[in-house]
């Protein structure tokens, strides 16, 4: 795929020496999506805001036709929010029998939080290359992205927490009708890194390579620059595989540990999804062909 890409930027670079309107634009854009995941989760999981700023070139080569392609840094996310939802967890506990003799047993845990939330963040780079054509005022693109990612965290919140020993006490053959409370327990917020440039921690790699579309105006501002106000959409078709099958909450009798749901089996996969608005400030060659004025 980089090769793909190296072969595909000099291909542009080759298109740009011999374009006769050449333009730069500076942009930013915003909307909502993010990182999406699979649909079967059973969280409350809401799409976030992203956010990019970018720079492109822009070659008309022959009546309207063209190619862009330029580099963005962009910011982009998700969060699940909770309330009053149950969450499991597995762990050892001490039990004494009759005679005395104390053991260690595997069990199952009933996370209660009053209040619980995951968020995403998720920083990348983005290299865009797609076709455009333009036609009078309008224009429209269309093409692949390969996004770079540059760090991938999740930050926990959970408030109001109360643990119950239960449903199930594997060990024992156990199963409880109504778990057995152990009582609150201190509030949790961490960050945990699932990704990062360095090579630790690399729980989850979200590399993507989207298709890009783009339709919009361009509304002059001046001899040497314009205005262009378009909606877009970046959609990666593939999903990439997260290892699962952690729990939410281990624990033993001394302590406890959280894990974030992108560890546990809720959530298996994950796409690179925006819709918005974008703006560009291009600066360039006017149109000096008539027939695509």
């Amino acid at each position: 795929m980089k090769k793909f890409y190296i072969y595909i930027l000099m291909l542009a670079l080759a298109v740009s020496a011999t374009a006769q309107n050449t333009y730069f634009a500076p942009s930013l854009s915003t909307g909502i999506g993010g990182l999406r995941v699979n649909r079967d989760c059973p969280y409350n999981y809401n799409k976030g805001i992203g956010s990019f700023l970018g720079f492109d070139i822009i070659n008309y080569f022959y009546e309207g036709h063209g190619l862009q392609f330029g580099v963005n840094v962009g910011h982009s996310g998700g969060i699940i929010h909770e309330w009053t939802r149950s969450f499991p967890g597995v762990g050892t506990q001490s039990f004494v029998a009759a005679d005395g003799t104390v053991s260690q047993q595997d069990v199952h845990y009933t996370l209660k939080p009053s209040k619980f939330s995951e968020q995403y963040d998720f920083w990348n780079v983005g290299i865009p290359i797609s076709y455009t054509y333009k036609y009078k005022e309008f224009f429209m693109s269309a093409g692949v992205e390969f996004i770079i990612p540059l760090s991938l965290k999740a930050t926990n919140s959970v408030k109001g927490i109360d643990m119950y020993l239960g449903p199930e006490i594997p060990d024992m053959g156990i199963v409880l009708d109504d778990p057995i409370s152990i009582g609150d327990i201190d509030d949790y917020f961490a960050v945990t890194e699932l990704y990062s440039r360095n090579g630790t921690n690399n729980y989850a790699e979200p590399s993507f390579v989207d298709f890009i579309m783009e339709a919009g105006v361009w509304m002059p501002l001046s001899e040497k620059a314009d205005l262009l106000l378009s909606v877009f959409l970046d959609y990666a078709p593939k999903k990439v595989k997260l290892e699962g099958g952690s729990s939410f909450v281990e624990m033993t009798p001394s302590s406890i540990e959280y894990n974030t749901l992108m560890h546990s089996d809720a959530i298996t996969s994950l796409r690179f999804f925006n819709i918005g608005i974008r703006l560009k400030l291009a600066f360039g060659a006017k149109w000096n062909d008539p027939c695509i004025k």
